[in-house]
């Protein structure tokens, strides 16, 4: 993968990217204050943006979206892993289920053409797999996905959007709203955890692609970007079985991208063995995610990233890089849809596409689609 340019990015003054930023940087960092009292700053302004959204009757308003914690109570729901509190999400099976699980869908003939069951399918014949978060078990849910991705794919260029889209897989969930849920609450206390079914996925399909040397992208939004970290687990465990030189694993893996939105990522997890390319765009205004401790540090210790956009890079050798959406940068409303917990797919893509200038874009496609 090519490194970032040595200058910095501009974007109306906002967009800054601390080139080829390393742990050691990451852990002295300067800290204007506690990040707690910092992330209960944020939210109550927050709160303030979303309570003069209500008003307008015009916005649809989700059912469970009026009843929020107050700054004080927020960190202890947000903060830690391994929290178990989950009365934000509801584990009620959608009708389809039983009829897709563990199965692949397919959009051949555009973003608003019907999906199709994929009965079967080769490794060969995909380009990207989509995944989304714990409530994505509806076709409405998969439409948005769908629109998402491609609107995000507009952004690296009308060709690879054409040239992926009969290869673009949106993989539907095997187990449960609530099943799945644990298991990435097992990923949160065990790092180099991967599901049953996230292995099998992995097996069947990944690994083939990155031993034949073909490119396999991901899409994954929320809990789906734990579950693409279990199937670089998979990867890392499956090459260290064949005795592997590191060397050789890191340029294999490399084979795989990934764009996480609504991650929130732990870069304290074994940052030495290399992984998946992986580009994650999170908001120091969304709510709707556990954050490991690590990630607390970054997101909300570091001044520069309460406002504007921040790309930030792991370690020279790593291929993970974040965009970090500072405060009042992703949108609270677009249309009738409200952004309520800060955790909102269509939000983060708008606020992506819209929001970067065209050379600021063309740096991301390098980091996303370079080796």
């Amino acid at each position: 993968m090519k490194n970032l340019s040595t200058k910095s990015l501009t974007h109306q003054g906002i967009f800054y990217a601390p080139i080829q930023l390393n742990l050691r940087l990451l852990e002295n960092i300067c800290i204007d204050d506690n990040p707690k009292i910092k992330c209960k700053k944020i939210y109550s302004r927050f709160l303030h943006k979303l309570n003069s959204i209500k008003t307008n009757n015009t916005v649809k308003q989700d059912s469970d979206a009026l009843d929020y914690p107050s700054p004080d109570e927020i960190w202890d729901s947000i903060a830690l892993e391994g929290n178990k509190k989950h009365n934000h999400i509801d584990f009620k099976a959608s009708s389809i289920h039983k009829s897709l699980k563990g199965s692949f869908i397919v959009s051949s003939d555009g973003y608003r053409s019907p999906f199709k069951k994929v009965e079967s399918i080769k490794p060969s014949d995909i380009a990207t797999i989509a995944m989304g978060g714990i409530d994505f078990d509806t076709m409405e849910h998969f439409g948005a996905l769908r629109k998402n991705l491609f609107q995000f794919y507009s952004c690296l260029g009308i060709e690879t959007g054409e040239k992926d889209m009969n290869k673009t897989y949106f993989y539907f969930p095997l187990h449960t709203k609530e099943k799945r849920y644990h298991e990435i609450l097992n990923f949160h206390t065990q790092p180099s955890y991967a599901s049953e079914e996230m292995t099998e996925l992995t097996l069947k399909y990944v690994l083939p692609k990155i031993e034949y040397e073909q490119p396999l992208s991901f899409f994954c939004f929320s809990a789906s970007c734990r579950e693409l970290m279990m199937i670089e687990n998979v990867c890392k465990q499956y090459f260290k079985d064949k005795g592997t030189q590191e060397r050789e694993v890191k340029r294999l893996m490399s084979y795989v991208n990934a764009v996480l939105v609504g991650y929130a990522f732990d870069w304290s997890i074994a940052p030495e063995e290399p992984g998946f390319s992986k580009l994650v765009l999170l908001s120091t205004e969304d709510f709707g995610i556990l954050r490991p401790r690590f990630n607390r540090e970054l997101v909300y210790g570091a001044s520069c990233l309460e406002r504007g956009l921040n790309l930030i890079q792991k370690s020279e050798e790593s291929f993970d890089k974040a965009l970090i959406f500072g405060c009042d940068t992703i949108p609270i409303q677009i249309a009738d849809k409200v952004n309520w917990k800060g955790h909102s797919l269509p939000h983060y893509v708008h606020a992506f596409t819209q929001q970067l200038a065209n050379k600021d874009k063309q740096e991301l496609i390098n980091v996303y689609c370079s080796k």
